[in-house]
């Protein structure tokens, strides 16, 4: 698609311009005194705003969707497609003798008018909207932390020492960075179900835990799964292969905790 709107607009407004060229040389002639009436200094004014104008409109209905002027609830001007402002810019071209500009203006605009702007205009939109859930729940649980008024309980990793300490150094970086204020860090290295349950349903122990996703799987799998599972899974948010599991007031630290409230 790239390839052939650079193609059209390097071959395209040459042949524009000799096709422009021919129809002046034939239709001008018996319009002499329209003719005439451009060497008036407010007819090429006027020639020249609706010239600039029309592309202005055309990229204006591109972008937006359909044009629309109004006073007092009349519509003094409406505009909803490409062709009324391609006809004008041909027309003013050919007019104010600028043949040449018209058709890279025209060639310009119907390559615009082909191209998937929808698309585009939907990627330019996802550029602007901001997700950063590590950093909005780490946040929310030391606001939590905060609003408990005890001691702060921090956080229980649950991953092999080795792994883990591999991990600072790569892909758990963006984890350290956001999550290292929430002290203390309480290190499981060896696998232990019962210590992850204490710390998402004991009330003396709960915190927030990041847990190996393939560690966490087995422990479901196991034993202790139907433990792990009471009163329902906590919200997970997942990262690298690893999980972060919000129990109890931690809840609300998850992106999405406005679907998980009760009504």
């Amino acid at each position: 698609m790239g390839y052939a709107a650079a193609l059209v607009m390097m071959r395209g407004p040459p042949l524009l311009t000799r096709m422009l060229n021919r129809v002046d040389d034939l239709v001008m002639p018996p319009l002499a005194r329209v003719v005439a009436l451009t060497s008036g200094s407010s007819f090429r004014t006027a020639v020249s705003v609706l010239f600039f104008a029309a592309p202005i409109l055309a990229v204006w209905t591109l972008v937006f969707g359909q044009v629309r002027l109004a006073f007092g609830g009349t519509t003094l001007f409406k505009s909803s497609g490409m062709v009324r402002p391609l006809i004008i810019v041909v027309l003013a071209g050919m007019v104010s003798r600028q043949g040449q500009r018209a058709a890279m203006v025209t060639m310009a605009l119907l390559v615009a008018w082909v191209l998937p702007i929808e698309p585009y205009r939907a990627v330019v939109h996802q550029l602007t909207v901001q997700k950063h859930p590590l950093r909005n729940a780490a946040s929310c649980i030391q606001r939590v932390e905060s609003a408990s008024g005890g001691a702060p309980r921090g956080m229980f990793i649950d991953a092999e020492q080795g792994r883990w300490l591999e991990g600072l150094n790569n892909n758990w970086h963006p984890m350290y960075y956001y999550f290292r204020r929430i002290q203390p860090w309480t290190i499981q290295n060896a696998p232990q179900a019962a210590s992850l349950e204490r710390a998402l349903h004991d009330p003396q122990e709960m915190r927030p835990a990041i847990v190996q996703d393939a560690r966490y799987r087995s422990y479901l799998d196991g034993a202790e799964g139907d433990a792990l599972r009471r009163g329902g899974s906590p919200p997970i948010i997942g990262f690298f292969g690893y999980s972060l599991l919000l129990p109890g007031p931690y809840r609300t630290c998850s992106p999405e905790a406005g679907l998980l409230a009760t009504p």
